[in-house]
């Protein structure tokens, strides 16, 4: 990935091929090809990871005291979620 920025930053420069993009896009779609596996197991590691640390707290806590915990949790996450809508609402209409 650091060689390809250097590659784009380079024809950049130059002004050579840049606006086309098509040699960049068949990197791009290469290096991230070569990429793609490693990223998914990041992202399986770092669910496990939230999975158990959830699970830890829950055993800590008393059934209501996890009860309410989830409850908190998932409000957050839907006025989180209805947040960015609502933001990425305002940003998009500005650029009509």
């Amino acid at each position: 990935m650091v060689k390809l920025t250097h590659m784009v930053s380079e024809m950049m420069r130059r002004g050579d091929g840049y606006e086309e993009g098509v040699g960049v896009e068949v990197e791009v779609e290469l290096a991230m090809e070569l990429k793609k596996e490693g990223l998914k197991e990041m992202l399986r590691r770092a669910d496990d990871l939230r999975l158990k640390t959830l699970k830890a707290l829950i055993d800590i806590m008393t059934p209501s005291q996890g009860v309410h915990y989830l409850i908190a949790a998932a409000e957050l996450h839907l006025r989180i979620h209805e947040w960015g809508k609502v933001r990425d609402g305002k940003r998009l209409s500005s650029f009509t």
